[in-house]
């Protein structure tokens, strides 16, 4: 979605993210093509299945070379990444963008580092954890390629305030496989979840006293067995557009009952990315 030098060659190609008469390069993008077969479910992620997923994390200072990935992240142009904000309300922030990556144990797969210049919060509360979304601007602009490339953002009308009730959605990170001690999976995985209501999900983390409801700038996602866990907070949270073939930002995913991933009883609670999307143009120049 972003980077002046790459963008301008495409700006006048007809572009998924619609209102082309924008002079912001948000929407002067080719976005949303997987280069990897459809959705399995519970599985890893083919290689080029989703090249917009990021890792995001540190380089151990005591290992050296060793990468610690903490959350995950969607990109969204060719210098930025969206995340969610409780990743970096810690006192070591994660200082390390990698796309392209497949297994987090290997240096050889043609992943590619970017430092992380400048992260900008939208008034994100720990406490309700209300507006978790980060906004990551990379140190140098993204070279796509089949293996790299931007997710699209939900500016069409249709897609802007949807809730997308009823619709199954797709997550992938690489967060634990188990509960809720296990490590982070070296591969990423994928499976598809359900959108259910508001009120459900209000009703579900109400019984755990919640300080603040569960809002419409937020979605709730499963129904039980399918769910991110810990190490996918900041990962997509997709919505696949069957006639354009193309994959849509719908939401980052927050938080969900600790101890509980994959529960029926509490579905994942998502920021949902329409409710960003004037934040978005007004923090991507």
């Amino acid at each position: 979605m972003k980077g002046l030098v790459i963008l301008a060659a495409v700006v006048t190609v007809t572009s998924a993210q619609g209102n082309a008469g924008s002079r912001n390069p948000i929407f002067h993008i080719e976005c949303g093509d997987s280069f990897g077969d459809r959705v399995t479910i519970g599985t890893e992620v083919p290689v080029g299945r989703y090249p917009w997923l990021a890792v995001i994390g540190r380089i151990d200072p005591f290992e050296e070379g060793f990468f610690n990935a903490e959350c995950g992240g969607t990109l969204i142009t060719n210098r930025h990444v969206l995340s969610a904000a409780h990743c970096f309300a810690k006192t070591f922030k994660p200082n390390l963008v990698r796309l392209g990556e497949h297994n987090v144990t290997s240096n050889d797969d043609g992943a590619q580092d970017f430092t992380i210049s400048r992260i900008i919060l939208d008034e994100y509360s720990f406490t309700t954890k209300q507006n978790d979304v980060a906004l990551i601007t990379l140190d140098r602009d993204v070279t796509f390629n089949p293996r790299i490339q931007p997710i699209c953002l939900p500016f069409r009308s249709d897609l802007r305030h949807n809730k997308f009730v009823g619709n199954l959605m797709t997550v992938a990170g690489w967060g634990r496989t188990e509960d809720p001690d296990s490590r982070g999976s070296d591969v990423p995985l994928e499976a598809q979840v359900q959108v259910v209501t508001l009120d459900r999900c209000q009703e579900a983390y109400g019984s755990i006293t919640l300080p603040s409801p569960i809002v419409e700038s937020q979605l709730c996602a499963g129904t039980g067995g399918a769910d991110t866990c810990g190490g996918d907070s900041g990962g997509p949270l997709h919505y696949l557009d069957l006639q354009e073939e193309r994959y849509y930002l719908a939401g980052i995913t927050s938080f969900g009952k600790t101890g509980k991933c994959g529960s029926a009883e509490f579905p994942g609670v998502y920021s949902r990315v329409g409710s960003y999307l004037e934040w978005l143009e007004f923090n991507i120049l």
